[in-house]
């Protein structure tokens, strides 16, 4: 269904195969993040593509917690449904996807230090926002005093995020 949508939309088999091979691409590293970072269900109902470009888009991005504010990883980390399948192609898949994985997540392995950063400053953002929508501290003494609680949480979660990619 999905593979008939877009062959209708392109011009030919070229765009196709070029279509095929980027998504393949932008699918691994998606798929590395969402398993990784915890992100909630990125179901391809989740999706945008962009119909003059046909670049896919993920926009919902949300890292899911359990109550006591730690990364809560999915029991199935990623799924490649038999749509995304047939979209992408068993040559696309163990030709580009598998090893555009494994690529990313030896370049995300080795920007450890560079990554540790933004990691901490990512998840302390979120899980900041994560924690105020759920209290009632609203005032920057109230919200620096929240932060210095959640150190503990916020660096678990990071080496968390990390070890997960130096897993792949």
């Amino acid at each position: 269904m999905l593979m008939e949508f877009i062959y209708e939309q392109l011009d030919g088999p070229e765009q196709l195969f070029h279509f095929r091979r980027n998504y393949a691409g932008q699918l691994s590293t998606d798929a590395l993040i969402q398993h990784s970072c915890c992100v909630v269900e990125r179901t391809p109902s989740r999706s945008v593509m962009l119909q003059r470009n046909f670049h896919v888009l993920t926009p919902d991005y949300r890292f899911e917690y359990n109550n006591h504010g730690f990364l809560e990883p999915r029991k199935i980390p990623f799924r490649l449904t038999p749509n995304i399948q047939t979209l992408i192609g068993r040559l696309l898949i163990d030709g580009r996807l598998i090893p555009s994985m494994g690529t990313v997540a030896s370049a995300l392995d080795k920007a450890h230090d560079d990554l540790e950063a933004a990691l901490r400053l990512l998840l302390r953002d979120d899980i900041v926002a994560w924690y105020t929508s759920k209290s009632i501290a609203k005032e920057d003494s109230k919200m620096q005093e929240l932060e210095k609680q959640l150190l503990d949480r916020i660096m678990r979660n990071a080496s968390s995020v990390q070890s997960k990619i130096a897993a792949c």
